[in-house]
């Protein structure tokens, strides 16, 4: 057996691929995730599941603070179960992002955008599983106004 191998120039720009071929923003997620409903889900040892989020500009124009909480559904709390991620605009193939939570407080792992922060556009919160399959469910809250300190 043998091959023929030819080399050619690449001569293109180099670009990193999306995360999905899609104009919807909501097509690269498994579920949308409303405005203060909860929202069950499940991953398999360490899988991955997105929620997109949609803010609006009527959410920025008001000032609100975006909340996201996830909790785990189990009997008892496992250290490293689940870790919760944010990503604006759309999730790096990477998957790294400085919005990350992987401790919970009081069962509770949360994320939030200050309304100084939060811009119109697409959000995606994903949960990723660790070394065993979790169940979960997932709620955003907005908190309208801007948040002041006692100064």
């Amino acid at each position: 057996m043998h091959y023929t191998l030819k080399a050619e120039e690449f001569t293109e720009s180099c670009v990193e691929l999306m995360h999905a071929p899609s104009n919807d923003s909501a097509a690269i997620a498994d579920k949308t995730l409303p405005v203060e409903h909860f929202e069950r889900a499940s991953c398999g040892p360490h899988q991955w599941y997105d929620f997109y989020f949609p803010v609006t500009p009527h959410m920025v124009d008001v000032e609100d603070n975006i909340v996201f909480e996830v909790e785990v559904i189990a009997d008892q709390y496992e250290l490293g179960g689940i870790s919760v991620h944010l990503y604006q605009g759309t999730i790096p193939l990477d998957r790294m992002t400085e919005l990350v939570s992987d401790t919970p407080d009081g069962g509770i792992y949360s994320i939030a955008i200050p309304s100084i922060e939060l811009q119109a556009g697409a959000y995606y919160l994903s949960v990723k599983c660790g070394p065993n399959a979790q169940r979960f469910r997932v709620v955003a809250f907005e908190v309208r106004g801007i948040l002041t300190g006692p100064w």
